[in-house]
């Protein structure tokens, strides 16, 4: 079987897919990581959400991520991957930090 690799974008996260040939193929998927400056092992960070959204009229992407999602452990920042995400969209990034305040936006209406 070859193996066969589509790029999308160099800020990319893969995925393995095996097509009806049988043949193997890497997807990659265009992520946007974010690292914030906030430690999973803290708890009060335990009930924060993460949400990314773009702005746009159809809401094309809306994800919520949460501590668990970290992709780095055992640091004290939290390293949270969004995919599959456009370049040719505006996007925001608000923080709801549970009962230890209101929701507030790391930035709003921006590319990435």
């Amino acid at each position: 079987m070859k193996d066969k690799e589509i790029i999308i974008n160099d800020n990319h996260l893969t995925k393995g897919l095996i097509l009806k040939t049988g043949e193997k193929c890497t997807l990659i998927l265009p992520t946007f990581a974010v690292t914030l400056q906030i430690d999973p092992a803290d708890p009060s960070a335990k009930d924060d959400t993460y949400t990314l959204y773009s702005v746009d009229e159809e809401c094309y992407f809306n994800k919520t991520l949460t501590i668990e999602d970290d992709q780095v452990q055992g640091n004290e920042f939290l390293e949270l991957h969004y995919y599959p995400v456009r370049t040719d969209k505006k996007y925001s990034l608000s923080i709801n930090p549970g009962e230890d305040g209101e929701i507030y936006h790391i930035f709003e209406d921006n590319t990435l």
